[in-house]
């Protein structure tokens, strides 16, 4: 995917941008705790269903690339 660096106040640190394969709830939880760290940010989600990506993805932004 890509790399960011966000800047704070405190500290600078590398952005992961990573994307998903699936949407099961084994994916959900490996969004959150990947979020969690406040170093990764989902960038793109693929499904075997484009409809599936598109629905599993409304709680994570719009700016979301989904594949199929």
């Amino acid at each position: 995917m890509g790399y960011t660096y966000k800047k704070s106040q405190k500290e600078t640190f590398l952005m992961i941008h990573y994307a998903v394969i699936g949407t099961s709830p084994i994916t959900k939880a490996f969004i959150a705790g990947a979020e969690a760290t406040g170093k990764m940010h989902l960038q793109a989600i693929y499904s075997r269903d484009l409809q599936k990506a598109k629905d599993f993805s409304l709680p994570y932004g719009q700016d979301l690339h989904l594949y199929d």
